[in-house]
């Protein structure tokens, strides 16, 4: 088997794994079908995202694979005690064994950070019950977030809590912030129609009509792969799809 060489790298601000090997049709070929792969002339090669999952296939440590870029953010914008950021490193890695998506990791890191540089020098482990609910008093009156975004901020500490700290029910007596029911906006064939037609060519017309047409997310359109699509029988394969 030929030598293939796996560097995490940073490209374009954004963390990936490039995959060095000397030119052959079928590892290219392989390489292609790869979610989120994509070529850098810069770097001479191929790279994919750095996610846990692609670490593991490239045989590249996973337990680092997000405290790492975690250590370079706290160093840079954020100040946390060194407990907290000890805490806040197990928060990731958990969210990372238990194969969260990319999004929910970002969007959890971002809340459970906010509660982390609000403590100062307070050990996060210590709070008890009582504390996180006059906390979530704090987000909703003095703070003024949404539901949806109570809701994120809720999920994340229950996490670490009932996940990280192994704290089951710990969350019973806190009350989840009650939905607003609002009615959807839908858009008339005429709007539809128009929106379409303001495509500036006929890649992103194809998008935007496939996502109408099949429900799709934007994530999903633009992984979507000519072999995903089954002519024969109408049907589209959604990779990683959500839900």
């Amino acid at each position: 088997m030929e030598s293939i060489r796996y560097q995490l790298i940073t490209h374009r601000n954004e963390p990936r794994i490039l995959i060095c090997f000397a030119h052959n049709k079928a590892w290219n070929e392989r390489i292609k079908k790869v979610a989120g792969a994509r070529w850098s002339s810069t770097h001479k090669g191929w790279h994919i995202p750095d996610t846990a999952e692609n670490r593991l296939k490239c045989k590249l440590s996973v337990a680092t694979a997000l405290p790492v870029q975690e250590t370079k953010l706290l160093q840079t914008r954020i100040r946390l005690s060194l407990n907290n950021k000890n805490e806040l490193k197990c928060f990731l890695e958990q969210l990372v064994l238990k194969k969260y998506s990319q999004s929910t990791l970002q969007t959890y890191r971002n809340e459970f950070m906010q509660l982390l540089q609000l403590l100062g020098e307070h050990r996060v482990q210590d709070l008890s019950a009582e504390h996180l609910k006059r906390y979530m008093l704090y987000c909703t009156l003095q703070l003024g977030l949404t539901e949806n975004t109570l809701h994120s901020r809720l999920n994340a500490l229950k996490f670490y809590f009932e996940q990280v700290l192994k704290r089951e029910q710990f969350f019973f007596d806190i009350p989840r912030p009650k939905k607003q029911l609002q009615l959807p906006r839908f858009f008339n064939q005429e709007e539809v129609t128009a929106i379409i037609k303001a495509a500036g060519n006929s890649k992103h017309k194809t998008m935007l009509m496939l996502a109408y047409a099949s429900g799709l997310r934007v994530s999903e359109v633009v992984q979507l792969k000519v072999q995903d699509i089954d002519s024969k029988r109408m049907c589209i394969l959604i990779r990683q799809a959500k839900g």
